[in-house]
């Protein structure tokens, strides 16, 4: 029997280095989006990960509302691909998400291990944020912090990924920061599912692309990073008539430019980075053409709404908030 399941979840898919936690910061001041889980004692991890394969530091919230399934207490394993992979073969049941939410009235949650996220789940509403993907992938590898905390990867690194297919030894736990897989078409390589992940080094081909598109297409809010002022207008005909009128202040996501203009002396790897997210480029090109045609929809159905009330409980919205 079916457990009983709130009207609307809303589940984000979030590749770091895409400004999603400046957005969770958000949405957990905004009743209307989120509601803060029913659990004793009170825990919730700042991304709002939830599932069996959202993070590899972050199973954290099964132990709470249920005992996890065999599959679900798996760890994340290399499979010596380049990437690091849920050990099914397949995305995230369902099933989870509805005992989850069902347990923890909670409507909202993250995922950031995209590959294994489950999509198409009845009454789930989906966002992603999607960012040029160099940008992105300098945003993370070779920043500072995450190479004092030895989880960034050199340029050596990287530009030996880049030749042939490699995974990096001990950073398995780390998400993207595993191998070539991270550094090639990771959007297409996330959206079109652990099969296509697999793929080594230059084996994601334009029929990924288009699988990947599909799977855009079902996204409910597809945002793209430099355009991230306008998500209240896009939520409002989703979440409600007040966020026409409100704005996502702050900064979002680490800025690369130092990185990448270090990197530019080095021509050979960065057409390499280039030429292997090519299909990510045109997959943000499609995804902002996506958001275009979203706004101007969310900017008419605004139009025919009054402003509300000054609203006096101060700002929704963390000002300055940066995140990575």
């Amino acid at each position: 029997m079916d457990v009983a399941f709130p009207s609307a979840v809303t589940m984000v898919l979030h590749f770091p280095g895409t400004g999603v936690t400046s957005i969770m910061q958000f949405v957990g001041r905004h009743p209307s989006i989120w509601r803060e889980p029913a659990l004793n004692p009170p825990r919730v991890e700042p991304n709002f990960n939830v599932g069996c394969g959202a993070s590899a530091r972050l199973p954290w919230l099964l132990g709470h509302v249920h005992e996890p399934s065999a599959s679900s207490r798996e760890t994340l394993i290399p499979r010596g691909l380049g990437g690091t992979l849920h050990t099914q073969d397949h995305r995230c049941p369902c099933e989870e998400l509805r005992t989850i939410a069902a347990a923890t009235h909670a409507t909202l949650w993250g995922h950031e291990n995209v590959v294994v996220a489950p999509l198409r789940c009845p009454r789930t509403r989906y966002w992603v944020v999607l960012r040029d993907p160099i940008k992105r992938i300098f945003s993370r590898i070779f920043d500072r912090y995450f190479l004092e905390h030895k989880e960034g990867i050199t340029r050596e690194m990287a530009r030996a990924a880049l030749n042939s297919t490699t995974t990096f030894p001990g950073r398995e736990h780390l998400k993207e920061f595993t191998g070539s897989a991270a550094l090639n078409n990771y959007y297409v390589r996330s959206l079109a599912g652990p099969a296509v992940y697999a793929l080594p080094l230059g084996g994601v081909k334009a029929e990924h692309l288009e699988v990947a598109t599909v799977a855009l297409h079902a996204i409910d809010v597809v945002l793209p990073m430099d355009n991230m002022s306008a998500l209240p207008t896009l939520l409002a005909p989703l979440y409600g008539p007040r966020l026409c009128f409100e704005k996502l202040g702050g900064k979002h996501g680490h800025d690369p430019t130092a990185e990448l203009r270090a990197a530019e002396s080095d021509a050979l790897l960065m057409a390499a980075f280039r030429h292997h997210n090519a299909l990510d480029h045109q997959l943000v090109l499609r995804a902002h053409g996506l958001f275009e045609n979203a706004l101007r929809r969310s900017l008419i159905w605004c139009k025919q709404r009054k402003a509300p009330q000054r609203m006096t409980s101060g700002d929704l919205f963390t000002r300055g908030a940066t995140s990575r």
